[in-house]
């Protein structure tokens, strides 16, 4: 198998990895709804907690004496039925009134110029007015049933026959309110052509069976319930009516040889869909993620988002006082965007969304804007150190939620009076418990190992015990840091790396050069001691601070990260200078190469390489005397291209056309370090 990343995944390690992902599948499956084994009749009065339910074929649904008993106090309700006619009946006409009345307009043109215009958009609103308030409901006229005597009816609607109070209903005189309120609001600036027409619509669409009341309880005949139709959505209430639906349901499954839903084949349906979100998350890390993959803690850091926001979506499922909107989703995607980056932030989003849309009984709705949400915030740039910019994601956190829940329900129902506007109050609570995600940080950070922007800056501080030793015994390493520090800040900035982790690895890459500081160059005053040494034993000493420097930092506890910029600054290059003098010195033996070798690593990361060539740079720029710019670039070029010769590039994620700019920010500010200006005439 030659694909390096290939060879990877059949470890055993990898798959070991992939253990304790099955594990987390397990845990999330158990979280969704299971089917109950007691009947729907030992369930009355409860509620129905799978998924939403429809009808697989045209069901028969009896309803007599015994089935429609009513309860106590219904016999004295009316009972009404929707005319499901009458809309269609009252859209037609007035579409023809709507384009009488046009022509006479077309005639005169004297007003009505945005009708002439766009007369389809007025058409269809006024449609859409019709079929949304007719579809809600409009109670008789007082004459014939007063609301204010009878605050409850009896709905048939056909598959069933529900108690509903009269204030789900609009009343004649509520419509007449309703339609001026509608066109004020509709954004059409010539509203006032369609009250008229309107007006004249509207008469009740609720029928009664029987006109006498107090025969609520009489047989009705059997009613197809149609295919497709819901029969029960999850949180419905098993009420009797429900019940009904679902023991002809049952009766249809008998009937067809199908038996009763088997738990055990539920429970596979949502593993196989939960292992194949986590299996391609798992897929992710290991290929585009691989520092993520291969570490336990982050992996398990990783894996804990998924496990936790299942739970949180559960939890909620089963609470009817809070809703799932207050979940604060996008507190992952920032975190994980601060310890890692904005790709692998979204995806853990997106599969994190997935599941929740399985546990959910929400629609597409919650789908959409949580993706969306989760977007604008991997969009936004967070800086930890910057309390403004925080307060900016959030503020576009809300905006968005805000603005997309206003299109959803704008689609849903056309009208802005069925907007369910409390459902703000639960993304407003959202978006102030994503502010969570500040805090959460330094704690995620101890927990797991993490280097968050906070713990670098406390880092650089010059009285840092590390830091203090460096500046008393090794001044010179101290400002050849610096300047390391400096060049390696700006090729960071140029390709959009991370410059300050980038600047902290170069103050502490050298910590190594303290117990000896004497035997390095720049800290030498009087006479070099390596004169009086042979060419390997000066390799050996000198190659030797980086195998100290790891050591003092793990003493010290420094994060990972820097420890492994000190392992790589030099890679697995020759300390050259030694070698070649070794060679001179003793032309008849034979010369092993890794005797002056660094032990490497070579770097991979986009920083650790930017490092390893900002060192060599700075370094190499000393021995310039008054260099000319012509002199710095051709250094520049000579460096890096000997670096890419001797392979020291091959393992880095850096792209030549990243390192074209690092090579072109290293040359800038080179010529700034040397003061290079314009030569004034003498004369």
């Amino acid at each position: 198998m030659k694909d390096p990343a290939l060879r990877r995944f059949w470890t055993w390690s990898s798959w070991s990895r992939y253990g304790l992902a099955l594990v987390v599948v397990v845990f999330i499956s158990f979280l969704f709804p299971q089917v109950e084994k007691e009947t729907w009749a030992d369930r009355a009065g409860g509620v129905w907690t799978g998924a939403d339910l429809y009808a697989p074929a045209p069901l028969p649904l009896r309803r007599g004496d015994t089935a429609t008993a009513p309860s106590e106090g219904l016999e004295q309700l009316p009972r009404f039925r929707l005319d499901r006619q009458r809309a269609e009946v009252e859209e037609l006409t007035f579409a023809q009134e709507f384009q009488s009345q046009l022509t006479i307009v077309r005639q005169d043109r004297s007003a009505y110029f945005d009708l002439l215009r766009f007369p389809e958009k007025y058409l269809n609103y006024g449609k859409g007015l019709i079929r949304h308030f007719y579809d809600i409901g409009i109670l008789p006229p007082p004459e014939v049933f007063d609301p204010a005597q009878q605050p409850e009816l009896l709905l048939d609607d056909g598959v069933a026959t529900k108690r509903r109070s009269v204030n789900a209903f609009l009343t004649l005189e509520g419509v007449e309110l309703a339609i001026g309120d509608s066109l004020f609001a509709s954004g059409l600036a010539e509203a006032e052509f369609l009250f008229p027409l309107l007006q004249v619509r509207f008469r009740s669409n609720l029928l009664p069976l029987i006109a006498e009341e107090g025969t609520a309880g009489a047989p009705v005949a059997a009613v197809a319930i149609p295919r497709g139709a819901l029969l029960v959505a999850r949180g419905d209430s098993l009420g009797e009516e429900v019940q009904l639906r679902l023991e002809a349901y049952e009766e249809w499954r008998m009937t067809n040889g199908q038996g009763p839903a088997q738990p055990a084949l539920i429970f596979t349906g949502n593993f196989l869909l939960t292992s194949l979100l986590i299996g391609l998350f798992l897929f992710y890390l290991q290929f585009h993620a691989p520092d993520a993959f291969g570490s336990w803690k982050k992996l398990s850091f990783m894996l804990l988002w998924l496990a936790v926001y299942s739970y949180l979506v559960y939890s909620l499922e089963n609470l009817s006082a809070l809703s799932v909107y207050v979940i604060p989703f996008c507190i992952a995607p920032l975190i994980i965007k601060v310890f890692f980056n904005d790709r692998l932030a979204l995806f853990t989003h997106l599969i994190v969304i997935l599941i929740a849309s399985m546990l959910t009984a929400e629609g597409y709705e919650f789908t959409f804007l949580n993706l969306l949400a989760g977007i604008v915030v991997v969009l936004n740039k967070v800086e930890l150190r910057n309390w403004s910019r925080f307060f900016y994601t959030i503020a576009a956190l809300f905006v968005a939620y805000a603005a997309g829940f206003l299109g959803l329900s704008l689609i849903g129902t056309g009208q802005w009076m069925a907007i369910e506007w409390t459902t703000y109050r639960w993304l407003f609570l959202n978006v102030l418990l994503t502010l969570l995600a500040y805090p959460l940080i330094p704690l995620l950070e101890r927990i797991f190992g993490f280097v968050s922007s906070i713990t670098l800056i406390e880092l650089s501080d010059m009285n840092q015990p590390l830091l203090k030793e460096l500046s008393l015994v090794a001044p010179g390493t101290l400002q050849h840091s610096l300047q390391v520090a400096n060049l390696a800040e700006a090729a960071a900035n140029a390709i959009g790396a991370k410059p300050l982790k980038i600047k902290e690895a170069a103050l502490y890459h050298d910590i190594g050069k303290v117990p000896k500081a004497g035997q390095f160059i720049e800290n030498q005053n009087g006479p070099n001691p390596h004169d009086q040494l042979e060419p390997l034993q000066s390799a050996q000493l000198i190659i030797e601070h980086v195998a100290e420097g790891e050591r003092r930092a793990r003493k010290a506890k420094l994060p990972e990260v820097l420890i492994d910029f000190i392992r790589c600054h030099h890679g697995t290059t020759r300390v050259e200078y030694f070698y070649q003098r070794y060679r001179q010195q003793h032309p008849d033996r034979p010369v092993d190469p890794s005797a002056f070798r660094y032990p490497g690593p070579k770097p991979r990361r986009k920083e650790e390489t930017i490092l390893l060539l900002a060192d060599s740079l700075e370094a190499a720029s000393k021995s310039l005397q008054k260099p000319t710019e012509k002199e710095l670039e051709e250094l520049v070029d000579r460096i890096v291209a000997g670096k890419i010769g001797q392979g020291q590039l091959l393992e880095s994620q850096l792209t030549f056309r990243e390192l074209d700019r690092c090579v072109l920010a290293f040359k800038q500010l080179l010529k700034s370090i040397h003061h290079l200006r314009v030569e004034y005439p003498t004369k």
